[in-house]
């Protein structure tokens, strides 16, 4: 809500140089991708019965041109889970702060793909 989505493509953007240069990428954005399965999906403010879309059109782009190895999300939180944008694993815990609820994944890596991960929710 900060960036609009051309400022964020942009701030990725000037990553990208640096990042090329590793095996492992981790990003860490609190928005997440659009059209990430249920993880960009939260009610509708106009018709709560209806869901809608939210991510970010320029954190997915950047996914899907650069392949990072993980992506952790946190922006909405009715959309816990998992997806994958090609190799790239996205998380995003959805915990919910007004009820107490704290949720998060713990990940393991080997070499350059997520091994296994659990989700936690307390």
């Amino acid at each position: 809500r900060e960036l609009s989505e051309i400022d964020l493509n942009a701030m990725l953007e000037e990553m990208a140089d640096v990042i090329s240069t590793f095996e492992r990428v981790i990003l860490n954005v609190h928005v997440p991708p659009s059209e990430c399965g249920r993880l960009d999906l939260c009610p509708d403010l106009h018709d709560p019965n209806k869901l809608m879309h939210v991510g970010s059109t320029a954190v997915r782009s950047f996914i899907a041109r650069h392949q990072p190895l993980a992506d952790f999300a946190g922006h909405i939180h009715e959309g816990q889970g998992t997806a994958k944008i090609d190799r790239t694993q996205i998380f995003n815990p959805g915990s919910d702060y007004f009820a107490g609820i704290l949720q998060g994944f713990v990940v393991r890596f080997a070499g350059s793909e997520v091994a296994e991960y659990v989700h936690i929710v307390r």
